[in-house]
């Protein structure tokens, strides 16, 4: 599968690496035109800017930083990035007129839907049945829309996984599932439920919700097709 990239013409400020805009080992990594190929065929979403050094309209770009989504910059004034930028069909280079942080939550919302979005417990255990033979993760929640961690995780893994995600103010289908209620005060919280597989119970996941703790733990559980890559060797 082809990664979705989000490709942007944008002018940056003059001299990238002397005025600091993407320092050596920042979040927006400069890619030479062998490395651009290899990122379009990873299982990931990325925004690649098309840069050229001698324009300057970008400073926001600065603060271009998420852990979900990965920040990409081409420069193409380099001999070697020319044919890719026409390929890519980069004509000129824009004012920018959004904020850093707008590009990284337009990012995100373009990540593809691959979590299965489940009403109530009938619906999750026909999710669970279905699907038995891979690990099934679930996501209870209270917030009304599927954040955009699980939807990058999901993702990333959904050839290993199937991800699916559920709205549970009350803690009712967490009961209904037999799971052990949550602690004092942490109703409001997020819960990771997982399916091991070709097991009908479900256990809690323990450790962090944050995104490193969980793509680790996925990387326990993932059941491997010999015929897909492993998201690891794409992160």
């Amino acid at each position: 599968m082809v990664a979705r990239t989000l490709a942007l013409s944008l002018a940056l400020l003059p001299a990238l690496a002397s005025a600091g805009l993407f320092r050596e080992g920042g979040p927006v990594k400069m890619l030479q035109d062998a490395a651009f190929r290899k990122t379009l065929k990873a299982e990931k979403t990325a925004v690649v800017a098309f840069v050229a050094p001698w324009c300057g309209n970008s400073p926001r770009l600065r603060s271009l930083s998420s852990p979900l989504i990965d920040f990409y910059a081409v420069d193409c004034d380099a001999d070697e990035n020319k044919r890719l930028c026409a390929e890519q069909g980069v004509k000129g280079f824009p004012t920018i007129k959004r904020k850093a942080s707008s590009i990284v939550t337009w990012a995100g919302s373009e990540v593809p839907a691959r979590v299965t979005n489940l009403k109530g417990p009938d619906a999750i255990s026909k999710w669970a049945t279905k699907e038995s033979s891979q690990p099934r993760v679930l996501l209870l929640t209270t917030q009304p829309k599927i954040p955009v961690m699980w939807k990058v995780l999901g993702a990333r893994y959904h050839k290993q996984i199937p991800f699916g995600a559920a709205k549970d103010e009350g803690a009712s289908i967490a009961e209904s599932l037999g799971l052990p209620a949550p602690a004092s005060g942490e109703n409001a919280k997020s819960r990771v439920v997982v399916w091991q597989k070709d097991e009908a119970t479900p256990t809690v996941y323990e450790g962090k919700l944050k995104f490193e703790a969980l793509s680790q733990y996925f990387e326990t559980i993932a059941v491997i097709d010999s015929d897909a890559p492993h998201p690891k060797r794409e992160l």
